[in-house]
């Protein structure tokens, strides 16, 4: 180390039974912690880790839980999944809310992704919404009835993934105020891995870039309460163990 201190020279022709020690040391402390067999499928392995941690279907969200990394948040990606939240809203004299005291309920319930991928429910001139961002390219589904002021309401929204899955899988949206159906709409394409790698999943609010065009970077629920929001994911997710693989090696 003193003479070659960042090992620039190659010692091996000139010492080579110092070689073949060490190649029989490596076999030897290999087997002893147990590295054999060698098991170089690393993008396959990545994949398997990563398909392993998201075996969870159900999740309940509290207000305060914003930028889960999309990794650790729930995988809706190319699978049926459904919204319940439980919202206070506030009379327009009453204020209230954890983002402001506007009187007025406006802003997201949850939202995961940004810009360019992602989907978010609302809360738009009294109407429930939610818009899926596919590439920029927006579809919106609103609510034909008003979310009720002054009391605990029950928003719901539920996706049910009809479409192809080679192509991203599309499918029918429907929107639900205290269990009465007041919106659906059809949504052509959704992402079939991920929506970013530096967005994150957020309750009460979009802190990234935003989903939807009718709201800015950073906007808050306000005007009401949010209790709890529960994530239910349905069926068999479609899954290409190669993608998985690449999106998995450019997180880390």
């Amino acid at each position: 180390m003193e003479e070659d201190f960042s090992e620039c020279h190659n010692l091996a022709e000139k010492h080579p039974d110092k070689l073949r020690q060490l190649v029989e040391l490596w076999w030897a402390e290999a087997a002893k912690y147990n590295v054999l067999p060698l098991d170089d499928r690393f993008q396959q392995r990545l994949a398997e880790r990563a398909m392993m941690d998201k075996e969870k279907t159900s999740f309940v969200f509290y207000p305060g839980t914003v930028r889960i990394p999309e990794r650790r948040a729930p995988r809706t990606q190319n699978r049926s999944f459904s919204i319940t939240a439980e919202v206070e809203i506030a009379h327009a004299a009453d204020g209230g809310g954890s983002g402001g005291n506007s009187g007025k309920a406006e802003g997201p319930i949850c939202a995961i992704g940004g810009v360019s991928l992602g989907w978010s429910l609302y809360i738009k001139d009294r109407r429930l919404v939610f818009c899926y961002n596919y590439l920029h390219k927006r579809t919106y589904v609103r609510s034909t009835k008003e979310v009720p002021v002054g009391r605990k309401a029950k928003l719901r929204y539920e996706f049910e993934k009809t479409g192809q899955e080679k192509h991203g899988a599309g499918g029918i949206c429907r929107l639900y105020i205290n269990d009465e159906k007041v919106g659906e709409g059809q949504i052509p394409h959704t992402s079939k891995f991920c929506y970013s790698f530096d967005e994150g999943f957020d309750i009460g609010r979009d802190s990234g870039s935003p989903v939807s065009e009718e709201y800015r970077a950073g906007t808050q629920f306000t005007g009401g309460n949010i209790e709890r929001v529960v994530i239910d994911l349905v069926g068999e997710r479609h899954i290409d163990a190669e993608a998985e693989a690449r999106i998995q090696m450019n997180r880390q």
